[in-house]
């Protein structure tokens, strides 16, 4: 059952629930019928809710990834991963590093950067550039960002302001630069998606939520009548 079937069945058992608990069922329905039809909405409810995203036995009201898109942890946001790196700094540079209390190379950096606020991604850049979404231009950057440089040999966490943070090569530790004139990028990578915008047909079921608790409260009053 798809988003907009399942929208359907909602209105259609609404419609049910209304009838039945104003007595408008058809006349030749006796007290056994009506059950029947209680429970036949109870399925067909429960069926519904399944298609709109809610697991069995879900609470009215749960947002579920379904409606909200993939799961983040609710710390994570891309200026959150750009202030976790900088507790970083200083941190000698490691060929193939990836424990910051020994060292880390830029894409450990990155690696532990994003873990720390429950993100996997990638061990190695070649692997790190397949993830997340393009952004055109550094002028479109956000904090968090990815910046893959040096024909993918090199990968940093842009920080705002022009500036990115990154394990530069041995010898050195990991610090803050600023950003060169004429940078080229291999890629500019976003892990963390934007905020999801509710398309218009789960806008016009009345922010989800509300309708299911609605409709949960008519069905319980269809069962006791």
């Amino acid at each position: 059952m798809s988003m907009s079937d399942a929208i359907s069945t909602i209105s259609q058992i609404q419609a049910t629930l209304t009838q039945l608990n104003a007595g408008r069922a058809p006349a030749a329905a006796s007290a056994a019928s009506s059950t029947t039809a209680t429970a036949k909405t109870s399925e067909a409810f429960a069926q519904a809710l399944t298609a709109a995203g809610a697991p069995a036995g879900a609470p009215a009201g749960a947002p579920t990834a379904s409606l909200l898109g993939p799961a983040v942890p609710g710390n994570a946001s891309g200026q959150a991963i750009a202030d976790g790196a900088r507790k970083y700094l200083g941190v000698p540079y490691v060929w193939g590093g990836t424990d910051p209390k020994t060292g880390l190379d830029c894409s450990g950096l990155v690696q532990r950067v994003y873990k720390d606020l429950g993100i996997d991604v990638p061990r190695v850049t070649y692997d790190q550039i397949k993830t997340g979404t393009a952004v055109p231009n550094i002028a479109a950057a956000k904090p968090g960002d990815l910046l893959f440089m040096r024909n993918v040999e090199h990968v940093g966490i842009y920080m705002g302001n022009n500036q990115y943070i990154h394990a530069p090569a041995p010898g050195q530790s990991v610090r803050i630069d600023a950003i060169p004139a004429g940078a080229v990028f291999d890629k500019i990578a976003r892990i963390i998606p934007d905020a999801p915008t509710v398309p218009a047909t789960t806008t016009a079921t009345a922010a989800r939520p509300d309708l299911l608790s609605t409709l949960q409260a008519s069905l319980a009053t269809g069962r006791a009548a």
